[in-house]
């Protein structure tokens, strides 16, 4: 990471939602960054007290931010980016369940312990 207090409001900004986005699993449109003067303000809404907890140990010790306002609320309905969605409900055939592997039979269905 680079001294973020170096930094301009812009980069500063950019900075925090290149890490968002390519560290964590959470859809960024909801939420609000704001930079002004050093000081950062996020809001908006993660999908569980997972998230928001990750995003919060993000700004602070990953990034290493103190200034921050931090109003990110639990909203179990908002889904996840498309990528992560699509990769979580991928179709079963797309799994590598080989009929030759043992713990699976011809269908490609887990064998039952008898």
């Amino acid at each position: 990471m680079s001294d973020l207090q170096s930094l301009s409001d812009e980069e500063l900004y950019d900075q925090i939602v290149d890490e968002i986005e390519t560290t964590m699993e959470i859809n960024i449109d909801n939420l609000e960054i704001d930079v002004e003067d050093g000081f950062v303000t996020i809001w908006g809404s993660v999908s569980s007290i997972k998230d928001s907890e990750e995003l919060e140990k993000l700004l602070f010790e990953g990034l290493g931010l103190e200034d921050v306002d931090f109003d990110v609320v639990i909203d179990e309905g908002i889904q996840p980016p498309p990528e992560i969605l699509d990769e979580r409900n991928r179709p079963h055939d797309e799994f590598d369940l080989s009929p030759g592997d043992p713990g699976f039979d011809e269908f490609g269905e887990p064998r039952r312990q008898i």
